[in-house]
């Protein structure tokens, strides 16, 4: 029988099937009421329908899509309902334990804390009154029938306190037996009867050292003996005081036969064809000489324009050599014979021939013909000195080189100031103070010499006071320009 398909209308199709499939048979056969073997039949077509159609690539994604729309909005009304239905009964579950009136919680917590509830009974048992827990435990143990009282009580003789009194009482009696045996003069090994036996013993002795001792010192500290120390010191004084005297009155002849020397020599040169020469050009000889003895370049340059335009401040330049300890380093110095200048003035000269001349450290000379009444003979102002100098008196010369001195180290010090070296500036800076503050005392030389005779005394005592002191600077300035160069060179 050959199967027979035909079309009932647009909603479905009639087929009619010849079924010879023995498992499928088997199945059908199960259902003998039509219509559930027909609606089993149509499902199993369905399902092999949609299989075959899987398996071939073709599902129905449609199909798909509305079951499982079908199936979340069955899920969520199933958990909607689960939501719904826990949360009642956690409602319920919650207002049976919490509830105020009816909660189980309220009623226990209110059976717990009301009088005479639980925790009423509980503490009264164990706090309360005489016959609790822990009145009876105190009673027991700390009561005034209690072993620790028994045993504290002072009225018990085999009490602690008893017993610790008896031991003190009997250690201070073996202590006092003790220290009083070492002051017992009857007992031979008390320590009272040992210390006066060495006192006996060491008086003898002690006496006899004594003796030598004051003997000795005596036959020390007499004159009368020719070998003792003071002997000895007072030769040495004497012997001192005469070098000393000795020294002093040759030094004193030599700096007055030195001063008189070069006294000679300006009377000489005054009278000479020299005569005529001028404040500056004396001034220009003192300081080329000194210049050659230091090694430096020294220039006259009054009559030259410098490096400000028709201007001829500065009359003498001192150059520091290639071998100095700043070299090509300037110092300016500007002569006058004028009485119209003092410091201000002065310091508004230095102040534009130091440009002028390129130099750093200016010195400004004044004849002391013309030098104000009180002005200080020798003064540092920063990098610029005024000093006062009279070229006929040869005294004064040490001030003009005192001021050379201070020049150079002021113009080594601002040379090496700026620079990172081991060697300090200290002791430039010291030499410095003290040889300012020293100069300035040459000043009562010239006014003792213009005293009586008499002041002979003073001017050898003052010479020779500063010629140490401005010595001294001067060497200890070199000492650290010296310094500074070997620095400077290596």
């Amino acid at each position: 029988m050959q199967p027979s398909l035909r079309i009932v209308s647009a909603d479905g199709i009639d087929l009619n099937l010849h079924v010879t499939d023995v498992e499928v048979l088997a199945e059908l056969q199960r259902l003998p009421d039509p219509a559930e073997r027909e609606a089993f039949a149509l499902a199993a077509l369905r399902i092999g329908i949609l299989a075959i159609r899987q398996a071939g690539g073709a599902v129905d994604e449609r199909a798909l899509r509305d079951a499982g729309k079908a199936l979340v909005s069955d899920v969520a009304r199933v958990m909607n309902e689960h939501q719904l239905q826990t949360v009642t009964r956690i409602e319920k579950e919650m207002q049976s334990y919490f509830d105020r009136s009816s909660g189980k919680v309220p009623q226990f917590l209110d059976e717990l804390v009301k009088p005479g509830g639980n925790l009423d009974r509980m503490m009264r048992q164990h706090l309360g009154g005489d016959t609790s827990t822990l009145a009876q435990t105190l009673t027991q143990h700390v009561g005034s029938q209690s072993p620790l009282l028994t045993m504290l009580s002072p009225e018990q003789k085999t009490g602690l306190l008893a017993r610790v009194e008896d031991l003190v009482k009997k250690n201070l009696e073996e202590q006092r037996s003790t220290l009083l045996g070492e002051f017992d003069l009857n007992k031979e090994q008390s320590a009272l009867s040992r210390l006066v036996r060495q006192m006996q013993d060491g008086q003898g002795s002690l006496e006899k050292n004594f003796k030598e001792t004051i003997g000795k010192l005596a036959s020390e500290w007499s004159l009368d003996n020719e070998n003792s120390s003071v002997a000895k010191f007072k030769r040495d004084v004497a012997a001192s005081m005469e070098k000393m005297f000795l020294g002093q009155t040759a030094f004193q002849q030599a700096v007055m036969k030195e001063l008189e020397g070069l006294r000679q020599k300006r009377a000489s040169e005054a009278v000479s064809t020299a005569k005529g020469a001028t404040f500056e050009v004396a001034l220009g000889d003192v300081l080329r000489a000194e210049a050659q003895k230091a090694r430096e370049i020294f220039q006259p340059v009054g009559l030259h324009v410098g490096e400000i335009k028709n201007c001829k401040k500065g009359d003498f330049v001192h150059e520091f050599g290639p071998e100095s300890a700043a070299p090509g380093e300037r110092v300016v110095v500007e002569a006058k014979d004028d009485a119209a200048y003092g410091h201000k003035e002065a310091l508004e000269e230095l102040g534009i021939a130091r440009p002028n001349r390129k130099a750093q450290v200016g010195i400004f000379v004044l004849s002391s013909a013309v030098a104000p009444e009180g002005m200080a003979r020798f003064q540092r102002f920063g990098n610029d000195i005024v000093l006062v100098w009279d070229k006929d008196d040869p005294a004064t010369d040490l001030w003009l080189l005192a001021g050379l001195e201070l020049a150079r180290a002021l113009v080594v010090r601002r040379a090496r100031a700026a620079a990172e070296t081991s060697t300090s500036l200290a002791e430039i800076d010291t030499a410095i103070a003290q040889l300012e503050k020293d100069a300035t005392g040459l000043q009562n030389i010239a006014i003792y010499a213009n005293t009586v005779t008499g002041a002979a005394e003073k001017i050898r005592d003052e010479v020779e006071k500063m010629q140490k002191k401005i010595a001294k600077q001067i060497g200890a300035m070199r000492e650290g320009i010296e310094a500074l160069k070997g620095t400077g060179t290596a």
